[in-house]
């Protein structure tokens, strides 16, 4: 499914970073795999397989939050065969700072970039800015995107990290519908 989208231009050392709609509310590694229905874990399970089984795909970075994050790495995991692709973990501050439930599955990756950013407002309350950071630097290095997105909340961090590649960025996006948009694929070019 994925290769029908890939041009010429992608093909050549291709880095991919991976954005995914997190799900309701879990606790622990196992939940997040409940949390999917067996069709979007298929999905999501295809679509890594197929990345990590491409002798083009060089790095795939992930974002190492909790749900179809972690999911996605899990099954990259699984699926590769050897050292290749580089399988990258990008975290705003450090992995100790991360949900409890994907530091297990995040620990297994190639690399682990830590970026060390101040957590806390003046309040002591987390700082969203941190995960926006952290998805540029996801996006810094990528020439596409794939996210895979319920096609709900316009405000999440998924739909936001799909609008900064577009716009920000101005690299591709596929989009695989999971839940509501279940079985479509969108792609967005990258407007120039």
């Amino acid at each position: 499914m994925i290769n029908r989208f890939l041009s010429k231009e992608m093909i050549d050392s291709i880095n991919f970073a991976i954005t995914a709609y997190r799900g309701s509310k879990h606790k622990g590694f196992r939940d997040s795999l409940l949390r999917f229905q067996n069709k979007d874990l298929v999905i999501i399970e295809r679509t890594m397989r197929m990345l990590v089984t491409n002798k083009f795909v060089d790095k795939i970075y992930f974002g190492g939050a909790r749900g179809g994050d972690t999911v996605a790495l899990y099954y990259a995991l699984k699926h590769r065969t050897n050292k290749k692709p580089t399988l990258i973990v990008v975290v705003p501050v450090n992995l100790g700072f991360q949900p409890k439930e994907t530091i297990e599955i995040s620990r297994r990756a190639d690399l682990i970039v830590e970026m060390n950013l101040d957590p806390f407002d003046s309040n002591g309350k987390i700082k969203n800015e941190i995960y926006r950071e952290r998805n540029r630097k996801l996006l810094g290095d990528v020439k596409t995107l794939i996210s895979f997105w319920n096609g709900l909340k316009m405000y999440s961090g998924t739909f936001m990290t799909m609008n900064m590649a577009r716009n920000e960025f101005k690299i591709p996006v596929i989009v695989y519908g999971i839940e509501k948009i279940r079985n479509k694929v969108y792609y967005y070019k990258r407007d120039v």
